[in-house]
């Protein structure tokens, strides 16, 4: 699964399904599912946002990026999709 992380991590810039997950580690999806919730104690997804959404945090702070760039760079669809997930996550 560290495998797996890291691809993840490594491409945070692109909308990744669960599909595209199950067929980085070849399993399938029900089973990643399983894994992973056994491992990080959520679904692949819900960790996947919370990694888009620590990223978008660090190039908020540390970049001049605007929130239209950092949402693009995390691949958090729109701006204002953007802005309403930090809200409701990050609560800022």
């Amino acid at each position: 699964m560290t495998q797996l992380y890291l691809w993840a991590l490594l491409n945070l810039h692109q909308p990744l399904t669960m599909d595209q997950l199950a067929r980085q580690t070849g399993m399938s999806q029900r089973t990643l599912i399983r894994r992973f919730n056994t491992e990080t104690g959520q679904p692949p997804m819900r960790w996947l946002l919370e990694a888009r959404l620590s990223h978008a945090r660090e190039l908020l702070e540390f970049t001049d990026l605007t929130v239209e760039g950092v949402a693009r760079r995390c691949a958090l669809a729109t701006s204002a999709k953007f802005r309403k997930l930090f809200k409701e996550h990050v609560g800022v």
